[in-house]
């Protein structure tokens, strides 16, 4: 028993201590980090990076990330472990892949687990392809050697080493490293070591340059180095001199001399191309430098070039059945490029492109003719001189020969030079035209000329037959023409007949010079109606002010936003009366309309609010507010004005309707008489719109709407001129009690300002005061009665087209007298008169405004064009009524014809090959993403776990 407990004890002793014991602590350290950079004389490099790694813990994998950053290629990759390579492919020990991302390459290796401490060495080797820097100067290796990305690893010891082809001078041998201090020693001439003096700590890494003689190798520049050279090279064209033979065949046989210096950076290649506008094609081409002729290749390569042609569309000249249409660009073209040796700042070269030009020649019955563009605009590089030497067929004098384009000087063997004033700027083009006697050349008309001439004569020939068509149509025309003409001027005739009987007013007789009081009870909305014609904004903004002076709201016009206060606050039934001072007074249908809605809107918002707040929800009963004033003014006119508008409108309507049909008709004859066949039409529509144009002075005042209205403007000449007129309390009994008529009538400014110059107060209705409604008394409701006999009675002879007597007037009733004014209207209308004036304005654009939105009234956007092209786009905008011609004209431009273009690497347009066989074959994964300052091969990142 003794022993059992003792075991039990000794075990859980020995639980306890493995359970207490640390876990052991996993770490990777580069004892070595050694690269040998083989560069063959190729000029790819055989790379192996050689990694003695002490393992603590448990490891397994290992990658490697190598960037595509400067070279154009990275292939055959292997990993070994120790002298066994591992295999491609697969999973688990001793294995490797390859995946190939845009712009790296990522090799992963699996291993025999690593346990406790260890050590082991790997190697990872590669191929680089277009890995150098080459130049004329020398070519140079810029390697990032040891990354400083290794997942935080570092690095105990390190060597390069760079193997060359062969032996070089040490002269000719120039290394350096940096980022990392290391001794460099050169062994046999052909290979440079560099060790690193102290260990590398993560994120610090080991490059290295070494330089040596151009030629050592056959490497040439590749893609990505021509786009960080070409990206900051500046380079001017000395000179473009074209020499130019005229064969007795008529070909001509063209040579361009380029002279071009650089300034900065390097040159590469250079292009030219030339559009087949006015010629049939180009043949024979050669390109030069100096005496050393290039070769045709269809791959770059030092002194080469590519020809390609685009042989363009056969329509390229048409006539489309109204005009003769020239497409420049499907004319076709003929594309040069050339590549060379680099071309360093301070160097300077001369190439010289020659072309033969088939179809050059233009004839003529009076000659023959070449016209040339020596200088083509498609460059973005000034010329500094530019001359044409041009070579006559045998048996021309240059006498007879005529040449323009610049200052012509005969040579002693008989050529002319032609040369340009001054330097040519870029996207200029300089043309030479030589005008050659008949018989010059044995040239025929080339084809360009003949497509050309063929469509001309399309042209002709239809020009020809419509003039033949035209004089066989001029007397239907001029027929129909002189029908077009007279419609207008009979319907003219017409309708100032129909306003004589039917529109005019008959002459009233002056009632007085003026009235000083108005001269009836009549609502002041519907004293806006008989004079304007039509129900208005204002006198509704009348009707409200009249409210205000019974004293059933008051109205505050001292606020930019003025505010409306509800002493009664019950709606008004259609018999009873508001009872004011001096008797009793019984709304108009409108007016109780109008005060009822404002009672619905203000008990749910408060008695007291401003305009503004209740302005949407008031618009809603404005088309019943106008339809309840014009059946209050049917007495007193013969039919009511938007009902006369209305009809005069729709007559000149059918009108229209009927010269449409009547154009319809006449499109039949329109393909063989022209437009004039429309003039009937035309002239009927005239007509037509003669009449809605009327309509608006067709509405026709009764004798009594004229005589009322007369009386009225009576009023308005007194309220116009109160300040002759009247005096102080004249002015006062304006504002308290009349000033709704004022607004009626437009002179509300000049009655405020008038009555401000003459020392009023402010008007009564403005503060709040108790008013009285109920039903109406008996003498008010007999009174009533009596007026509805009378308003039947003038109904009905107005309709029997009688004279009907006016009713006499009868004094307004307001509230209070002048001699009950409140003490709280006791205000100066110094200042106000403007401010009064001001609110009333703003309120009735406000509510016209929003009456136009609500019928679709609004002001309409300008016309807009966004015309887009060469990835631009820009915006024309033209006012509203512009014609739709000078539209057409300010978008439409002119097409310019030029020699083609051409330049040099190094320019903005010519920064990568332009022709598909270059471009296709030099394409490289090049992609600048993580480039240094010195912009080396190699790096990206390293690591194991």
């Amino acid at each position: 028993m003794y022993k059992r407990r003792l075991a039990f004890l000794l075990s859980m002793l020995l639980l306890l201590s493995l359970a207490a014991a640390p876990l052991p602590q996993k770490s990777v350290t580069y004892e070595r980090y050694d690269v040998d950079i083989d560069i063959q004389a190729d000029g790819s490099l055989h790379v192996a990076e050689t990694y003695q790694i002490r393992f603590e813990g448990e490891f397994h994998t290992g990658f490697a990330e190598i960037p595509l950053d400067y070279v154009t290629d990275v292939v055959n990759v292997q990993v070994w472990e120790g002298d066994r390579p591992y295999h491609s492919g697969g999973y688990g020990p001793g294995t490797y892949s390859v995946d190939r991302e845009s712009d790296a390459i990522y090799v992963e290796w699996e291993y025999e687990p690593t346990s406790g401490t260890e050590v082991r060495t790997f190697t990872v080797k590669y191929w680089v392809l277009g890995g150098l820097w080459v130049y004329p100067d020398g070519d140079r290796l810029s390697w990032t050697a040891v990354p400083d990305d290794r997942s935080g690893i570092p690095v105990e010891a390190g060597r390069v080493t760079v193997h060359l082809p062969r032996p070089v001078s040490s002269a000719d041998l120039w290394f350096q490293s940096y980022r990392t201090e290391t001794r460099a020693e050169v062994f046999d001439g052909q290979t440079v070591v560099f060790e690193a003096l102290a260990p590398i700590p993560d994120g610090t890494p080991l490059e290295i340059e070494v330089g040596f003689p151009h030629g050592l190798t056959a490497a040439t520049v590749q893609d990505w180095q021509r786009a960080i050279d070409e990206g900051r090279t500046v380079y001017h064209w000395q000179a473009l001199d074209v020499d130019m033979t005229i064969a007795p065949d008529g070909r001509l046989t063209v040579t361009e001399e380029h002279t071009l210096a650089v300034d900065e950076g390097y040159l590469y290649h250079g292009y030219r191309e030339i559009p087949w506008l006015y010629l049939d094609q180009i043949t024979d081409v050669e390109v030069w430098e100096g005496e050393r002729a290039f070769e045709f290749s269809t791959d770059p390569c030092e002194y080469c070039y590519v020809v390609e042609e685009d042989g363009g569309r056969d329509d390229w000249v048409k006539f489309d059945g109204t005009q003769v249409v020239i497409r420049e660009d499907q004319v076709g073209s003929t594309l040069v490029e050339w590549a060379f040796p680099p071309l360093e700042a301070g160097d300077s070269a001369t190439f010289r492109l020659s072309y033969t030009v088939l179809g050059a020649v233009r004839v003529f019955t009076d000659g023959q003719e070449i016209a040339w563009s020596a200088v083509f605009a498609d460059r973005d590089v000034d010329v500094g001189t530019a001359s044409a030497r041009l070579h006559l067929p045998p048996g021309v004098n240059t006498g007879d020969v005529t040449v323009e384009g610049g200052t012509t000087t005969v040579q002693p063997d008989g050529t002319l030079q032609v040369t340009h004033d001054g330097p040519v700027p870029a996207g200029e083009a300089w043309s030479v035209r030589i005008r050659l006697p008949t018989g010059a050349t044995t040239a025929e008309k080339p084809d360009w000329q003949r497509d050309l001439e063929r469509a001309l004569d399309e042209e002709q020939a239809h020009i020809e037959a419509e003039r033949r068509a035209a004089v066989s149509r001029a007397r239907w025309q001029l027929a129909l023409g002189m029908l077009g003409f007279l419609l207008p001027i009979l319907g003219l005739a017409g309708v100032l007949v129909a306003w004589y009987l039917w529109g005019r007013d008959r002459p009233a007789p002056l009632v007085a010079e003026y009235l000083t009081e108005p001269p009836s009870d009549l609502p002041p909305g519907i004293v806006a109606y008989l004079v304007d014609e039509k129900p208005t904004v204002k006198g509704v903004l009348a009707d409200l002010l009249h409210l205000a002076t019974l004293g059933l709201i008051s109205v505050d016009l001292r606020k930019q936003d003025f505010t409306i206060t509800l002493n009664w606050g019950k709606k008004i039934g259609k018999e009873e009366v508001v009872r004011v001072a001096g008797g009793e007074v019984t709304l108009g249908e409108h007016e109780r309309t109008l005060f009822n809605r404002l009672v619905e809107i203000l008990v749910g918002k408060g008695r007291v609010t401003s305009f503004s707040r209740i302005r949407r929800d008031f618009t809603l009963i404005l088309p019943t507010v106008y339809e309840q004033m014009g059946e209050a003014a049917t007495q007193y006119f013969s039919m009511l004005p938007g009902k006369a508008r209305r009809r005069w409108n729709w007559a000149g309507q059918r009108v229209i309707i009927a010269a449409g049909v009547l154009a319809a008709v006449m499109v039949c004859l329109s393909s063989s008489l022209g437009w004039v066949v429309y003039a009937p039409p035309a002239g009927l529509a005239v007509v037509g719109l003669m009449l809605m144009g009327i309509s608006r002075w067709m509405p026709q005042r009764t004798t009594l709407g004229v005589e009322e209205a007369e009386r009225w403007r009576a009023f308005r000449r007194y309220l116009k001129n109160l300040k002759r007129y009247g005096d102080l309390e004249a002015a006062q009994a304006v504002l308290d009690r009349y000033f709704p008529y004022a607004v009626a009538l437009d002179v509300e400014k000049v009655v405020l300002r008038q009555a401000e110059e003459m020392g009023a107060r402010a008007p009564v209705w403005m503060v709040p005061v108790a008013v009285e409604v109920g039903a109406a008394t008996a003498a008010e409701a007999e009174r009533r009665r009596r007026r509805k006999v009378r308003l039947s009675n003038i109904v009905g002879t107005v309709k029997g087209l009688g004279t009907a007597k006016a009713e006499p007037p009868r004094a307004a009733k307001v509230r209070p007298a002048l001699a009950e004014h409140p003490v709280e209207a006791d205000l100066s209308l110094d200042g106000l008169a403007n401010s009064l004036g001001r609110s009333l304005d703003r309120a009735s654009r406000s509510l016209g405004s929003l009456l136009d939105a609500a019928v679709g009234e609004v002001e309409p956007s300008p016309f807009q064009v966004v015309v887009g092209g060469a990835g631009e786009a820009t915006k024309i905008t033209w006012d509203v009524g512009t014609s739709m011609m000078k539209i057409l004209g300010d978008i439409l431009e002119t097409s310019s014809s030029g020699g083609g273009g051409g330049g040099y690497s190094g320019s903005r347009r010519s920064r990568s090959f332009r022709s598909s066989s270059w471009s296709s074959s030099s394409r490289s994964s090049w992609s600048p993403s993580r480039s240094s300052s010195r912009r080396s091969g190699g790096g990206g990142r390293r690591g194991f776990r």
